[in-house]
């Protein structure tokens, strides 16, 4: 019965220890890529992976497509600037946004579950 004890309580406390070490490593992840609280969060490391996804789908748009769809939503562009610009006509590029919003909604399916969850996190 003694070694039993003993064993168990070893192999407890090896366990803590490896999970301690985990939790750690993590955290100086976390530093190390700049979170201002350097708190280990759930929320953090979900945002993290849905951006990456997010990057990983729009870089698999065809490049007039991903062109159009990054200054329509990253520079804050508007149908008729971005048609001037590129030189086509507006009706082309709203069915690039079409396209590319369909294409990314099939990309990212599995985390608009999560995705909205975050977003609700955040109001």
């Amino acid at each position: 019965m003694k070694t039993y004890l003993f064993s168990a309580v070893r192999n407890r406390a090896l366990n803590y220890l490896a999970q301690l070490k985990i939790r750690n490593q993590y955290q100086e992840e976390i530093l190390r890529k700049g979170e201002p609280s350097g708190i280990l969060t759930w929320e953090y490391y979900v945002e993290d992976e849905l951006r990456e996804a997010i990057d990983k789908a729009i870089t698999t748009l065809p490049p007039q497509c991903r062109r159009v769809f990054t200054k329509s939503r990253f520079e804050n562009k508007n149908v008729n600037e971005i048609a001037e610009e590129l030189q086509i006509s507006p009706r082309t590029v709203e069915k690039h946004i079409e396209v590319a919003l369909q294409k990314l909604r099939t990309e990212l399916k599995d985390y608009l579950p999560t995705a909205t969850v975050i977003w609700l996190l955040n109001l």
